[in-house]
């Protein structure tokens, strides 16, 4: 399904799901899960970003998808 806000929703999840699997690493830390997320959206958005402006990469859902689970679980790692 070529749709941007479907393709954006699972781009949210993938990054959100990271985000909850990386607040589990650290118990005890105060907002983790506020900090991770932020993190991980961060990261994930400029790498996409540069890749998208580079021409390595273009915005249709075979191509983002995949990428940015590979990005935000390098991430959340």
């Amino acid at each position: 399904v070529n749709n941007l806000w479907l393709t954006l929703a699972m781009m949210g999840f993938i990054i959100f799901n990271a985000a909850w699997n990386a607040k589990k690493r650290g118990p005890g830390i105060d907002h983790a899960l506020a900090i991770s997320l932020l993190a991980i959206f961060v990261s994930t958005g400029v790498t996409l970003g540069v890749l998208m402006l580079s021409g390595a990469i273009k915005f249709v859902p075979s191509q983002m998808i995949p990428i940015s689970g590979m990005i935000a679980s390098n991430s959340m790692v």
